[in-house]
């Protein structure tokens, strides 16, 4: 299933977004936390609703977590929007919340990182994953995390040792070939955009990084969820129509 991630629009709602994302022939939506935390009960229901009536999923909710961090204040709000996040997942019937061990500039990557924080990120790790048996927490590879290498993913999942606590692949460097094939068998969500040396790009930009990969994948024949995610603050949404008739022709799907 192709999503795209609701993150697109961030100036918009999400209610807004759906029927475009609908008309250009996206399956799903994978929806960013900042666009759920502006809707109560009422608000969830009626997306969900809004979304089947357009024949759209919604598999996968995405907040930001901070667990690696000594800082309490940062770990109290990442609790709170776990327990918020497990509520709406629920309600929206997704499967899946998105896990970062860690968020932004100030992040705790794996080279850095002491004794301390990695024990608080398992730890961490352990409580939020016990919040929802039911669901699958997928912890995005990324920069600045205790994710950060394939390696590193695969200590983590180790250690918490929570049969809900997956991955969410998204490439972030050349030795990505490498790292779809140390965690494809724990892969349950994968994010994708052009990675340029410049940052990040729109999927139908030259030149494509992601072709070696791609092909990878769908020889692999990995039939689980992936979304479009153009994240960054100035981007086109439109951009994902494009975005999505290029991937659909690389997954021959």
């Amino acid at each position: 299933m192709i999503c795209a991630c609701s993150i697109a629009f961030r100036r918009e709602s999400i209610a807004a977004a759906l029927p475009r994302l609908a008309q250009w022939g996206f399956a799903g939506v994978e929806a960013w936390g900042k666009h759920l935390d502006q809707l109560d009960d009422a608000g969830l229901d009626a997306l969900r609703r809004q979304a089947a009536d357009l024949g759209l999923a919604i598999p996968v909710v995405s907040p930001y977590f901070f667990l690696t961090r000594d800082d309490p204040e940062l770990l109290a709000r990442s609790l709170a929007t776990a327990e918020r996040s497990v509520h709406q997942a629920r309600r929206l019937g997704a499967s899946r919340i998105r896990t970062f061990v860690d968020a932004g500039p100030q992040g705790i990557g794996s080279a850095q990182a002491d004794a301390g924080h990695w024990a608080r990120a398992v730890g961490n790790l352990r409580r939020i994953t016990a919040m929802a048996p039911e669901l699958l927490f997928v912890v995005e590879t990324h920069s600045n995390t205790l994710a950060d290498t394939a390696d590193s993913t695969l200590r983590l999942l180790r250690e918490v040792g929570a049969a809900n606590l997956r991955v969410l692949f998204q490439p972030i460097n050349a030795a990505c070939l490498d790292d779809w094939q140390a965690l494809r068998h724990d892969v349950h969500h994968v994010h994708l955009q052009q990675q340029h040396p410049s940052g990040h790009g729109h999927l139908d930009d030259e030149p494509d990084t992601l072709a070696p990969l791609l092909e990878r994948i769908a020889a692999d024949g990995y039939a689980g969820t992936m979304s479009i995610e153009y994240c960054w603050s100035d981007v086109d949404p439109a951009r994902l129509q494009g975005g999505l008739t290029w991937l659909r022709g690389k997954l021959r799907r």
